[in-house]
């Protein structure tokens, strides 16, 4: 049996609750749904008798109605979801932190959160209350990315007139990283302290955090230096050695390949080579792999990998096979064929390595079957037998649950899942326990 409706005198309750959940005498719909639960409760055993007494509701079903009355009535919920205007607030006041009106970020959340405030006492139907916490967690990451540097030290007016001179000419190009313009600048800094000893001295790492992120709040993304010709050819190497399974990965090729590119710039072509990370070498090594004629197994799919890949996919949801597991076999089949092809026309010595892994290829095989709509056969109905059993349990654990908890739920399930075993039935705990929910729902309204 289905929820009875909300009676006349429910609705006008709750309706009455929205009106002081607009009003703003809640600031949130459970508490609201709390107080309305409660005289629910009042209202049901006021009723002059067991049959004319209206159906007990949950907190969860008076949360569920005044939630949809209140969106029924044009009220927004603020609480995830941040409004023009209060992101235009946000942003005043981040950009008011970058150019040092506040000290702290913690000045500047107060006084975010202040005219937060105020914008929701003036308008509390469309602005939501927002706590000192919301404003703290999404205010200094936004004054980050505006270029706002944490709260090292305030800055000198001629830190920052330095500062902005070397931000453009990094900008510009003038310098090949942030860190190199932060070692000149130190250097004048610390001849600017002899003139104005009220200058504190700032490390190499403050500045060039201060010149990296200012410049990046320009638009400013510099990437890694472009590679030379003697710096490709090594990495060419590595990546060769890559394809042909010497390496399991590129971050282990990259280890190897640093110490050759630090040996390389050593000598006379230091002017050529730059310095690289291990993250922008195995980067690097990783597209020219990609290049190679065989994937190695890791790598990207290629588009005659992808077109095998379709052609099986298809086959699944057209009832060719009965799923992922039994088309696995002979769609790793048609890829080795694929690969042992392309080691015949190349030049590498791949041997037996190169391709994809047996894991790779069916996960692979997998999720392209779901996300074309194939989610398994489905479990098949409850017969008769078993909803008996099923109406055998329903009413042990209706008569042994707690009020508004969940707690013989789990017994329940087991010992239907046990009597259903006896009687030859194959059912799991969760396919019973879910069963009993939805019995249990049909029955009473909620779970």
């Amino acid at each position: 049996m289905k929820a009875r409706r909300w009676t006349p005198q429910e609705m006008a309750v709750a309706r009455r609750y929205v009106g002081e959940l607009m009003k703003g005498r809640y600031a949130k719909v459970t508490q609201a749904a709390t107080d309305c639960f409660r005289e629910l409760e009042r209202l049901r055993r006021s009723a002059p008798g067991p049959a004319r007494r209206p159906v007990r509701r949950t907190r969860v079903m008076t949360m569920t109605m005044l939630g949809k009355l209140t969106r029924n009535a044009g009220r927004v919920a603020c609480q995830n979801q941040w409004t023009r205007q209060e992101m235009r607030v946000l942003r005043r006041h981040a950009q008011a932190l970058v150019h040092g009106v506040y000290c702290d970020s913690g000045r500047a959340t107060a006084a975010c959160h202040q005219e937060l405030a105020r914008l929701h006492l003036a308008r509390p139907l469309v602005y939501g209350p927002r706590g000192a916490g919301a404003v703290r967690k999404f205010l200094p990451p936004l004054a980050h990315k505006l270029g706002w540097s944490g709260a090292h030290s305030q800055l000198h007016p001629i830190e920052e007139r330095l500062l902005e001179r070397y931000k453009r000419a990094f900008i510009r190009g003038e310098f090949p990283s942030a860190k190199a313009a932060a070692r000149v600048c130190r250097e004048e800094l610390a001849r600017l302290r002899q003139r104005a000893p009220t200058l504190r001295p700032k490390t190499l790492s403050t500045l060039r955090t201060y010149i990296h992120r200012r410049s990046r709040g320009l638009g400013k993304n510099r990437m890694a230096a472009a590679w030379s010709p003697p710096e490709d050819r090594v990495a060419s190497r590595y990546a060769r050695a890559l394809g042909e399974g010497r390496y399991r990965t590129s971050t282990a090729a990259a280890a190897d390949c640093l110490q050759e590119l630090s040996r390389l710039k050593s000598k006379a072509v230091q002017a050529r080579v730059k310095t690289r990370t291990a993250g922008n070498v195995a980067h690097r090594i990783r597209k020219l792999a990609d290049r190679l004629p065989v994937p190695r197994p890791n790598g990207r799919w290629t588009a005659e990998e992808n077109r095998i890949l379709r052609h099986f996919t298809h086959a699944v949801l057209k009832g060719g096979y009965a799923g992922p597991t039994p088309a696995f076999e002979p769609f790793y089949s048609a890829l080795n064929r694929h690969y042992a092809r392309l080691r015949a026309g190349s030049e590498l010595s791949l041997g037996a390595v190169g391709g994809r892994t047996k894991a790779a290829a069916f996960r692979k095989l997998d999720l392209a079957v779901q996300k074309l709509g194939w989610h398994g056969r489905p479990a098949p109905r409850w017969t008769a037998v078993e909803n008996r059993a099923s109406h055998v349990w329903l009413r042990w654990y209706d008569s042994h649950r707690p009020p508004g908890r969940r707690g013989p739920i789990s017994q329940a399930a087991e010992g239907l899942q046990e009597e259903l075993d006896q009687l030859g039935y194959r059912r799991t705990v969760s396919a019973c326990k879910g069963h009993l929910r939805e019995q249990y729902r049909r029955l009473h309204g909620a779970a």
